[in-house]
Order: structure tokens, then sequence, then C-alpha cells
């Protein structure tokens, strides 16, 4: 099980990675989320991106349809076990935004929500997936990503870049070139705000089309009046052509 160009030290992590996400509540890490620290900037900062990406997919459908090589965005959350970064390499686990973490859940006070060990052992495994964030040569930056850009647990992020692995057992990662770091999302995204965004996005695709329209039609009335223009002119510099014919 080897990641294209990124070693057999990164395939073994990886691989444990894939084993610990179906981890119970604790079983899968340090136990605690770490203390907010100060981390040296070691990812590029135009790594990150400013503006959310306008894209609806969603993490588990592009675990499902994307093959190796494919370029993919998709919106996901930091998490699926209970320390999902990697000491030492710019690796972290993600799950679908629609997942349920554990501080989502009403009276469940866990003191590892970033786990998801509540959610369905089925749903975990086709919806998470292993992010690394990678540089131009495809390799890890060596730095742990937690904290680089805003990102912790659980916040919401949205990730462009390449799917470098794909295997039967659950195993799935993306090579990712950029990153969008949102916030920490009080609850999963209901049917309701789905479709709220689905019809946004139907409404501005709509909108850029008829603006190309307007552009297209605009462009054809000039052009139809600088012809129209000079036609007239031909025809007022024949009549008066005529006209000097004619004192002659």
């Amino acid at each position: 099980m080897t990641i294209h160009r990124s070693g057999t030290i990164i395939s073994l992590v990886l691989f444990a990675l894939a084993l610990m996400i179906t981890a119970g509540c604790g079983e899968g890490g340090a136990g605690k989320t770490p203390e907010v620290a100060e981390t040296e900037q070691v990812i590029p900062a135009d790594v990150f991106l400013m503006e959310r990406p306008a894209t609806l997919d969603m993490l588990t459908e592009v675990k499902r349809d994307a093959a190796v090589g494919q370029k993919v965005v998709f919106e996901a959350r930091v998490g699926g076990r209970a320390d999902p970064f990697i000491d030492g390499m710019a690796i972290f686990v993600a799950a679908d935004p629609r997942l349920v973490s554990c501080d989502q859940r009403p009276g469940d006070y866990c003191s590892v929500p970033q786990d998801y060990c509540c959610e369905n052992k089925e749903k975990l495994k086709a919806g998470t997936a292993t992010i690394q964030m990678v540089d131009s040569q495809g390799v890890p930056y060596p730095v742990r990503a937690e904290y680089q850009g805003g990102i912790t647990s659980l916040k919401t992020v949205v990730i462009e870049g390449t799917v470098s692995e794909k295997g039967e057992e659950g195993l799935f990662v993306v090579d990712a070139t950029r990153i969008w770091v949102g916030s920490i999302p009080a609850a999963p995204p209901t049917e309701e705000e789905l479709a709220r965004r689905h019809n946004a996005h139907d409404h501005d695709h709509d909108h850029d089309h008829d603006h190309d329209h307007d552009h297209d039609h605009d462009h054809d009335h000039d052009h139809d009046h600088d012809h129209d223009h000079d036609h007239d002119h031909d025809h007022d510099h024949d009549h008066d052509h005529d006209h000097d014919h004619d004192h002659d």
C-alpha cells in the first residue's frame, strides 16, 4: 500500500490512520484535544484560501465516485479519530460534514468529540478521508497541520486537490494543494440548508448565464448600430455626390 511520491514511512502512517478511523471513543489517539498553541507558519500562506470555494460536493460522494488521479473539490470537517493530526507531517483525517460529531449531540459530554465515536461505523468508513497538504513536488509539508492557517479539530474545511490513493478497505487519500478553513458548526447541515445552497448555486449560475447573454446581445446591438451608421454615412455620401454632379 503505497502513496505516490510520499515514501514508505507515509504509507505506514496512512495505513495506521485507516485502522484508527473506526476505533471507538478514546481508542483512536491521544484521548484529548491539545491546547491551542502558537505555531510558526511553515505551510505557505497562499495555500489557504480567503474565500470559500463555491462547491456543493461533500466528502462521502466524492470518495465514492472519484478515481485516483482525479482533481476534486469538496467540503469536510477535521476529525474522524481522537487526534486527527500527525506530528511532523501535514496530514490529517477529515469527515463528511453531515456526519454527527459528539459535540453536536445534545447531552453528550464526550471529551474527544472529534472521534465521532457515536456515529454509525459504516457511515464513518464511507465518509472519511486522509488529507495530505503537499508542496509543488507532491510531498507533505514537514509540520503538524494543526494550527496552520487556523486548522483545528472539528472545523469545516473545503479541500482542493487530487486523489492519490483509494482502497477497498476505506482508504481514501487526497493530496491537497489549496484549503479553505471555516468555523466549527454547531450542527450538521440540515436538508433545508442543503436545498437552499443548491437553489442559491443554481440562481448564481443562471445569473452568470444571463449576464453573458446580455453581453452578447449588447455586442450584437452595437454591431448592428455601427452597421446602420456606416450604411447611413454611405447613403449620405452618395447623396452629396449626386448633388454635386447635378450642380456641375
